[in-house]
């Protein structure tokens, strides 16, 4: 139904809508403002572009009991949220489910009001307030998605990373590992760009097993991976450049028993490298030096 002088479009029943961005909205009654541009609809299901937040197997979707959306603020009430793949069967491995959840389109980011966060249909974690960027931001500080690790020795974990955008050439990654069963892996990535090198410093601890047995040993577990390729701009030389590689783990097992996955190593793979190489370029003539160590895990 449509009312002319307000200007309103009323209507009841399986309403489907599709945004620019190619994400679906379900809702059982809505009000369209067509005057200012705004919508409100309750018994909401909102079904993202897949792409939303680069990749393809993840389904995120949205359950809400209303939705307010406008040009520049989207305001949900008790509303459920994942990106888990969809199984009709199970219940998702996390979700995120608030009072209240905002979607701010000028400052680009969405804040929670007394959020859960819950582990198949566990509650796990608790945030008064919470907040992080929407898909869209590439640098901003904020909560990024979180996720779920299963390991056959160590049981489940939710992964809850906090990024730092702490300068435009310089960032940070806050990786915690938060297990049911056992002490939590503290994890961090340092990102570090000039106009003449590129770092990045991977670190991790954990204290170790709660309960030590003969495949369980005691003491606690760290890594540390560190990569630098430096451009030493000399005059004496067209090209000159040298890297630095160290990669270290406190433990053979522990990268792969905890999944720690990271830009420089694949928790998969059992060969660390540490190497200092230096090379120079000058007319005719090229010069390497390399020093490698290979650890097998």
């Amino acid at each position: 139904m449509y009312h002319i002088q307000n200007y309103n479009l009323r209507s009841q029943g399986k309403i489907q809508m599709i945004d620019t961005l190619n994400n679906n909205y379900f809702f059982k009654n809505i009000v369209v403002d067509v005057k200012n541009e705004k919508f409100a609809g309750s018994d909401v299901r909102i079904a993202f572009n897949k792409n939303i937040f680069d990749n393809d197997n993840n389904d995120p979707r949205l359950v809400a009991n209303s939705a307010i959306v406008s040009k520049n603020k989207t305001i949900i009430q008790k509303g459920i949220f994942t990106t888990c793949k969809r199984n009709d069967e199970k219940c998702p491995p996390w979700q995120m489910g608030a009072s209240q959840i905002t979607h701010d389109k000028k400052k680009k980011t969405i804040y929670y009001k007394k959020a859960w966060l819950k582990v198949y249909d566990i509650p796990i974690m608790y945030f008064p307030k919470f907040f992080h960027p929407d898909p869209t931001v590439k640098r901003q500080s904020g909560f990024l998605m979180p996720s779920i690790t299963n390991s056959s020795t160590i049981g489940t974990a939710i992964n809850l990373p906090y990024y730092f955008a702490l300068a435009d050439h310089k960032d940070l990654t806050l990786k915690p590992k938060i297990y049911y069963n056992e002490n939590s892996v503290i994890q961090t990535e340092y990102r570090h760009v000039t106009k003449r090198s590129k770092t990045i410093l991977d670190a991790s601890f954990s204290r170790g097993y709660k309960n030590t047995s003969s495949t369980k040993t005691d003491g606690s577990r760290n890594h540390l991976f560190l990569n630098s390729k430096i451009n030493l701009d000399s005059e004496y030389f067209e090209e000159s450049n040298a890297e630095i590689n160290i990669q270290r783990t406190s433990n053979d097992t522990y990268l792969r028993t905890h999944n720690i996955d990271t830009n420089l190593v694949d928790s998969k793979n059992t060969i660390l490298e540490n190497i200092l190489d230096y090379n120079f370029v000058k007319d005719d003539m090229f010069l390497n030096i390399s020093a490698s160590v290979f650890e097998d895990l």
